[in-house]
């Protein structure tokens, strides 16, 4: 498929912001680590971003995704808001894991159809 010449000067600026905003997320996220409230290692993709916006960009909404260690780009192409992400982050209880973070249980992020760790589920979106 030729994908690229699908993509319009505003479908590349999104693109962009999308990289630019996983890279601030990340950067802000492996500063605050070990500084305490942190709950989650970091597992920075600093570097890696198009990675996972480049492979969920161009998905629909239903079109699920299970993001592996450094793809939280993933989550935001996707759709999962900050706060969201942050409240799993912080491990608090009215995040998605109701501040329980137990990183071996995997279930559905709900309408955003992004599969996650126990940090970042139990939501409907």
């Amino acid at each position: 498929m030729d994908y690229i010449n699908k993509l319009k000067p505003a479908d590349l600026l999104e693109m962009y912001r999308l990289l630019r905003l996983t890279r601030e997320f990340e950067d802000r996220l492996c500063s605050l680590w070990g500084h305490g409230g942190v709950v989650e290692l970091p597992h920075g993709s600093q570097g890696q971003e198009a990675i996972a916006i480049g492979a969920c960009y161009g998905l629909r909404k239903q079109d699920q995704v299970l993001p592996s260690l450094r793809t939280r780009g993933a989550f935001i192409a996707k759709g999962v808001p900050l706060t969201t992400q942050w409240a799993g982050i912080f491990g608090k209880v009215d995040g998605p894991a109701r501040g329980n973070p137990r990183p071996t249980i995997w279930q559905t992020l709900g309408a955003v159809s992004c599969w996650a760790r126990v940090s970042l589920v139990r939501i409907s979106l």
